[in-house]
This record gives C-alpha cells, sequence and structure tokens, in this order.
C-alpha cells in the first residue's frame, strides 16, 4: 500500500547534498542550510525552486538517491502547477518510486493479485461489497490511473489516436472517482491518507498534468510529437504555470 512516507525515507546524506548544492560556495549559507538540518526544519529547504535543477547538474562524486531526486521533482512540479501540499507532493512521491520498483527494503510496492491490464477491470471488481479489498482496489484504480495518464501521456495520446482508445477525460474520470470513494472508506483514516485522496479526487486532472510536465521535462526529454504539442498548449491554457517564489 502507497503511504506518504517518501520525505521519511531522506536520509542526511541526501540532505547534506541539498544544502551543498543549494548554497554553492556560500560557506555561511551553508551553515544556514546545517543549522536547519540540525533543528528539523529542512523540509522547506527541498521547496527551493533552483533545488531540481542543480540536481540535474549535479557533478560531484554524491549522487541524489532516487528518493531525494523523485521528491524534489514531483516538489517542483506540484508547486509549479499552484499545489503546495507537502503531504500530496509525498504521497505522489512514494506513488513513482512504488510503481517505478525504486523502492529499498521495506518501503512502499503497488502490487495486486491478480494484476489488471485495463482500468474496467478494476472497475467490475469494485461493485462488490465495501470490504478492505474493496478499499484496495478504489485506491489502486486512482494510483495506476495517475501512473500511467501521468507518467505516460504520449503514449495516452498514441492510443488514443491511432487506437481510438480513451483518452485523458477517462483516466481523470476513474481516478478521481477511485480517489473519492477511497477517501470516504473508514481505512483511510486508519493510515492518515482521506485528506490526500480527497485532494487527490478534488485535482485530479490538475496532478495528473503536473506529472505530465514531470515527465515530458525528465524521464522523456528528448522525444516530440505534433501530439505531444497540442497537449501542452491545451494544458498550458488550463492550468498556467506558477513560478514557486524562493
Amino acid at each position: 500500500m502507497i503511504l506518504a512516507n517518501a520525505v521519511g525515507r531522506l536520509s542526511n546524506a541526501d540532505l547534506n547534498l541539498a544544502a551543498t548544492l543549494l548554497a554553492g560556495e556560500d560557506r555561511r549559507q551553508l551553515g544556514d542550510y546545517s543549522l536547519l538540518i540540525s533543528s528539523g526544519g529542512w523540509i522547506s529547504m527541498l521547496d527551493h525552486p533552483d533545488l531540481f535543477d542543480r540536481l540535474v547538474a549535479c557533478k560531484s562524486i554524491e549522487k541524489p538517491s532516487a528518493v531525494l531526486f523523485t521528491y524534489v521533482a514531483v516538489r517542483n512540479s506540484m508547486l509549479g502547477i499552484g499545489l503546495t501540499s507537502t503531504p500530496l507532493s509525498d504521497y505522489l512521491t512514494a506513488l513513482l518510486l512504488g510503481f517505478g520498483n525504486l523502492v529499498g527494503p521495506g518501503a512502499d510496492s503497488e502490487r495486486l493479485n491478480p494484476s489488471y491490464n485495463y482500468l474496467v477491470d478494476i472497475v467490475a471488481d469494485m461493485l462488490g461489497p465495501r470490504t478492505d479489498e474493496g478499499f484496495t482496489l478504489r485506491v489502486y484504480l486512482g494510483n495506476y490511473s495517475l501512473w500511467l495518464a501521468g507518467l505516460f501521456p504520449d503514449f495516452v495520446s498514441w492510443r488514443t489516436q491511432r487506437k481510438g482508445a480513451p483518452g485523458f477525460g477517462y483516466y481523470d474520470e476513474l481516478g478521481s472517482r477511485g480517489f473519492l470513494v477511497a477517501a470516504e472508506h473508514p481505512v483511510a483514516s486508519t493510515y492518515d491518507l482521506t485528506e490526500i485522496y480527497a485532494e487527490l479526487a478534488a485535482s485530479f486532472s490538475k496532478v495528473r498534468v503536473a506529472l505530465n510536465r514531470l515527465s515530458d521535462r525528465v524521464f522523456f526529454r528528448n522525444y516530440s510529437s505534433p501530439d505531444r504539442l497540442m497537449r501542452e498548449v491545451a494544458d498550458e491554457a488550463r492550468f498556467p504555470r506558477v513560478t514557486p517564489l524562493q
């Protein structure tokens, strides 16, 4: 089960690397960041608008861990579209790490037995009683919709244009519905996920577009197509980019 616990997996080495990259040659600023880390107030340091680019350009022996890089990338994208909730960014980071098999021992993964190839198959199995298994299926519907339509938008566009498959509206509707019903389930409150699921349900399209921008910028930055250009223009009109404050 995916939990909002990615931030808790960051090591002191991760935080020290972030501080070093942000401070550069400024030893006084490095001291300020070190004090921030020791006092436990370092979460705000990871919101710095320059940190993502400096992690990408990092050429030191110490490389950013998967958790640090993914959290900063996700956080940067969420702030860039106006979604400021730290728990939401934390959850989405855990989702990407879990589905991407980038988690370490004891971390979360997202696996169901049987596995599903289509969202409609998950919906069909959701129609049963509101058991814990039903809760898991509802969460999986939301998570899988975000993973597929968020991280692989070009694939979704290709299937829509060439195969007549459902477009982004389909994923947005089903993913939002999964999170909405999951937020109402008593199990969600047990894991402090009620508010996160509710926000994902209310802002699913916005979160998905933020992940699209992350995917375009990081994972598939060398790909281009008319479909991508049209998607980017349409999304910019709906959700203009926000410049995060330093």
